[in-house]
């Protein structure tokens, strides 16, 4: 009885992988210029202004500042790390806690993230965060997890399932084959012209799958799910669950975000004598007679060899805007229709996603139910998307709550729909809802002592439509501008990236523009691979 048992595994295997497919492992894009020197010749000395503190001009700061160039780094706001890591002291309840801007996942494909944290040596500051908790209001709470060989490790996430089922599965064939046959050279001309919503109904494929697994994903990409990309929700899937067996494998920081890698990641920077300015914003760029950048017009006396944006979206429209404004008397008629043609062809055309916010309570009692997950996921229980407890997974908030006997939750909500309400009132208006999720709170009334308010608005758009407006780190350089680079979360890559990943390994492509021109070895750069484990790849 035992062979066959055994048998038939192996035989559904076989089939399952014939169906299914292999998964690739990541890829290396290696140097243009393998043979050229590692650093700046000594002696030389080449000049970089980046605009923008947040992960992808940190990252482009350490690149470069590694191979020997002299490094500005210009951030307007107060701290590092941008709208995902950025971590500020805030004073409660007679001391200060250093408060993130929401619970940042570190996934397994986050190929340069990963070599960014071995880099700096903060391994130990992350820990695994093995199950992925999610209620909903039509099904029973879930305890995701994947684990053992694909397509196996799938097969096990649905059986133990309290909700979904091989039959339900089968219905949902039609979309499990274009995930599964992914191709990252295609899936936007194919798929962004239309929303994800839109293609479920276009080949009316059952909706429980998707309200399952993926809507939750989905939500935590900050976005309104009615209009998000069919190619970008593809993009997503490919990148958390479909593309390896581990792709669903997260870390999250053992304490806020500025002790667990940004102060570090600045400290490196410094010690390799990057200039970093805080409360220094750019409004604009000064060109020379043949077109190339020189400095920026708060800094008319300093000169650059190369510039790198590194900016939000909106604050790259600012900067073109106002230095196209600064040429409308220039002869250079040239360079003021480059700029123009980059803005209104393209910059103009991105808009962002609706705001965000993060309410952090401190409470003077911890949940004690069954049901007490550190995290959980709530896409069907708006406003609200994650709740976090924040006391139970931040060594910083673990030592009050231990000392105080209450604890502090962070309830993230992307994708706000709900206009201006006060922060002093924002606790009362989302109490209804956390009341359903965790009604324990309301049952042995538990008292808010302190909270606080953060978010943005800032967050670049992923709706339909977009992606033949986005441009690539290169892209300045295509539309004559030789010694301009962007980096950041709103451009598009000719590889799979997205979230934290994005802004960190444009950065690094940005670095690699300005080392390919000055005949310095480029950096390698580990990506997912193009192509799902499907056979069927559409060409």
């Amino acid at each position: 009885m035992a062979y066959k048992t055994v048998v038939i595994i192996l035989l559904v295997a076989v089939v399952a992988t014939l169906l299914v497919g292999i998964p690739k492992s990541p890829r290396t894009i290696t140097p243009a210029n393998p043979d050229d020197p590692e650093r700046l010749p000594e002696g030389v000395v080449k000049k970089v202004l980046i605009v923008g503190g947040g992960l992808a001009g940190m990252s482009a700061a350490l690149d470069l500042a590694e191979r020997g160039y002299q490094v500005t780094l210009r951030e307007a706001d107060s701290a590092l790390g941008g709208v995902y890591l950025q971590s500020k002291p805030v004073q409660k309840l007679g001391q200060t806690f250093i408060v993130d801007r929401g619970m940042q996942a570190w996934f397994h494909n986050f190929h340069s993230a990963w070599e960014l944290i071995h880099r700096l040596g903060v391994e130990d500051n992350f820990r695994r965060w093995e199950v992925h908790d999610v209620v909903y209001r039509k099904y029973e709470p879930e305890r995701m997890y994947s684990h053992g060989i694909f397509p196996l490790n799938l097969a096990g996430m649905i059986f133990r399932s309290p909700n979904l089922n091989i039959m339900e599965i089968l219905l949902w064939l039609r979309c499990a084959w274009d995930f599964i046959n992914y191709n990252h050279d295609t899936n936007f001309k194919r798929w962004d012209s239309i929303s994800f919503d839109e293609y479920m109904d276009m080949f009316d494929i059952h909706r429980g799958f998707y309200d399952i697994v993926l809507e939750p994903g989905m939500k935590a990409s900050y976005q309104d799910k009615s209009t998000f990309s069919a190619a970008e929700m593809f993009l997503f899937s490919h990148m958390f669950y479909v593309s390896n067996p581990q792709a669903d494998y997260r870390d999250i920081a053992k304490m806020n975000q500025a002790t667990a890698i940004i102060n570090p990641w600045a400290d490196k920077l410094r010690s390799l004598d990057v200039k970093i300015e805080m409360g220094s914003s750019v409004d604009s760029l000064i060109f020379d007679k043949s077109g190339k950048i020189v400095t920026d017009s708060g800094h008319p006396k300093e000169s650059y060899d190369h510039v790198i944006l590194a900016a939000g979206l909106n604050s790259t429209k600012t900067i073109f805007r106002n230095s196209l404004q600064l040429l409308k008397d220039a002869k250079d008629r040239s360079t003021r229709d480059r700029l123009n043609k980059v803005l209104e062809k393209h910059l103009a055309k991105l808009p962002l996603a609706p705001p965000f916010k993060i309410l952090t309570v401190w409470f003077d009692k911890r949940l004690q139910g069954d049901y007490n997950p550190a995290i959980v996921q709530t896409p069907s229980f708006q406003p609200i998307t994650i709740i976090t407890q924040c006391h139970m997974i931040n060594e910083d908030y673990a030592q009050w709550a231990n000392k105080s006997g209450g604890s502090v939750l962070a309830f993230q909500m992307f994708a706000w729909e709900h206009g201006k309400i006060p922060d002093d009132k924002l606790w009362n208006f989302v109490a209804p809802t956390v009341r359903e999720i965790f009604p324990e709170i309301f049952q042995r009334g538990f008292k808010v002592l302190a909270y606080h308010v953060d978010g943005a608005d800032t967050y670049p758009s992923y709706q339909k439509g977009l992606a033949k407006y986005r441009p690539t780190a290169t892209f300045p350089k295509e539309c004559g501008f030789p010694n301009l680079a962007f980096a950041g979360n709103w451009l598009h890559a000719k590889y799979p990236t997205a979230l934290i990943e994005r802004p960190i390994a444009t950065g690094r492509e940005a670095a690699n523009q300005i080392l390919l021109s000055d005949r310095v070895r480029q950096s390698p750069l580990i990506v997912t691979d193009s192509h799902g484990p499907g056979f069927f790849q559409y060409m």
